[in-house]
């Protein structure tokens, strides 16, 4: 084998660790729970940096069930597995385009795309 030959290899190995150690599941016990926002959002109570966050399955389909307050509507989320797979971490995404990428088991990232992930691509300026 010549250098580059290993070089190459060893690149693939390091990707393949990197993912394996990314990769994770969810749990109701590790993730139901009461989080922190980094920035506040209004709610039916006023404004909130706390939001309840219930992980589960429903008919077969793991959900993720968000609310700010006892009084406010509950926000639903299902989990996209092919998402799921090609980023090593659990993601969400409900009808209102809102994506839920858990950064770790109780660290989540939420993102409103103009488009599913990997439909658009990016445009330049």
């Amino acid at each position: 084998m010549n250098k580059a030959a290993i070089k190459l290899l060893m690149f693939i190995y390091g990707v393949l660790t990197i993912l394996a150690v990314n990769a994770f599941e969810l749990t109701p016990q590790a993730v139901n729970g009461v989080y922190q926002l980094a920035i506040p959002q209004r709610s039916a109570a006023g404004q909130t940096q706390k939001l309840k966050v219930e992980f589960g399955e429903m008919n077969g389909q793991k959900i993720l069930a968000t609310s700010a307050c006892a009084r406010c509507p509950g926000a639903g989320y299902k989990m996209q597995n092919e998402a799921s797979r090609e980023l090593g971490r659990p993601v969400f995404y409900n009808s209102m385009g809102i994506y839920i990428i858990a950064y770790d088991e109780n660290t989540f990232v939420a993102v409103m795309a103009d488009a599913p992930l990997g439909k658009k691509s990016l445009e330049r300026a």
